[in-house]
């Protein structure tokens, strides 16, 4: 089973372009804020503890838990046609932060707190999008 996504184009902007590029090299990335030393997200403009604006990009472990999830059996939108059933969910990185992402795991198997880790797919213009895989 495929888990790219074939007729999907990702846009990326220059602002999360270094996200994206991550991805591509099996890495994710997270944002630490200089003030307090929390994790966000990288679309993030400003800490959400303390909200500073203060932030820098690091690498994270690619480790994360499985927060919640959905499980799609019919396609929302003609690009999707062809790969459903499909996972997607939240997953907490071990560095905090939640992030959206595909989910890669049999939905037989699938339960709250299920070690992931990073498995980047990718879309039909390149771009490697979140997804996780059991750890």
């Amino acid at each position: 089973m495929s888990f790219d996504l074939p007729d999907i184009t990702i846009d990326v902007t220059e602002r999360v372009a270094p996200f994206f590029e991550a991805l591509g090299r099996g890495v994710v990335l997270v944002q630490r804020c200089k003030a307090c030393g929390d994790a966000t997200t990288y679309e993030t403009t400003r800490c959400d503890t303390c909200q500073s604006d203060d932030l820098v990009g690091e690498e994270a472990s690619g480790t994360a838990k499985l927060v919640t999830w959905t499980v799609i059996d019919r396609p929302t939108h003609p690009a999707f046609n062809g790969i459903e059933p499909y996972v997607t969910g939240y997953v907490e990185l071990a560095e905090g932060p939640w992030l959206p992402a595909r989910i890669l795991i049999d939905r037989a198997d699938l339960r709250p707190d299920l070690a992931v880790k990073l498995a980047p797919a990718t879309a039909s213009n390149g771009t490697a999008y979140p997804a996780f895989a059991q750890a």
